[in-house]
């Protein structure tokens, strides 16, 4: 997720970054690592891992898998609690509050044990509430190698997030969860 409008905070006594943007806004020799942001103010912080290499970089990453160290085969409630570890994989909590803030753009990166790998990029992404059922929002599809790959998931009466439709386990939905 990246931030399509900038704003920046003057004051750096007072500086809590919303998400990784705000971090690159602050400092753009900033590099790829684990970085801690405030979406939901001063009194919740969030570790997450900032990519700031690929694609003029400023990506907060709210879901990584590496090499099948973590279990994703979890229930709802570990989705929205969030696990793993930020340094490896993890799933991030609090995603609503992160794409709520601000205008932001959504870039998914999928990738084979062959090294092989694609992206798809898209305008805009929001993830409602939970009162909601954490609808998920995208804009258009605006290029990558994979296609529009999330297509299927936005015409369905579901996201990944959708936890009375997929209540056993995420992960066994691959098309939507990986």
């Amino acid at each position: 997720m990246k931030l399509t409008e900038t704003s920046v905070n003057s004051n750096l006594q007072s500086y809590l970054p919303l998400d990784c943007d705000d971090i690159y806004q602050n400092n753009n020799t900033s590099s790829s690592r684990v970085y801690t942001i405030y979406p939901g103010g001063p009194t919740m912080p969030l570790h997450v891992h900032c990519d700031m290499d690929t694609d003029g970089g400023r990506w907060t990453v709210f879901l990584r898998r590496l090499d099948g160290t973590e279990n994703f085969f979890r229930p709802w409630d570990h989705y929205k609690a969030g696990f793993g570890n930020v340094a490896g994989e993890y799933w991030l909590e609090n995603i609503f509050l992160l794409s709520m803030r601000k205008r932001n753009e959504l870039r998914v990166g999928i990738g084979d044990w062959e090294g092989e790998t694609a992206f798809a990029q898209y305008s805009s992404f929001l993830v409602d509430s939970e009162n909601t059922g954490y609808k998920l929002h995208l804009g258009r599809f605006t290029g990558g190698t994979a296609g529009d790959l999330l297509v299927s998931v936005i015409t369905q009466d579901s996201t990944p997030l959708y936890h009375h439709t997929y209540r056993a386990h995420c992960a066994k939905y691959k098309e939507i969860c990986t």
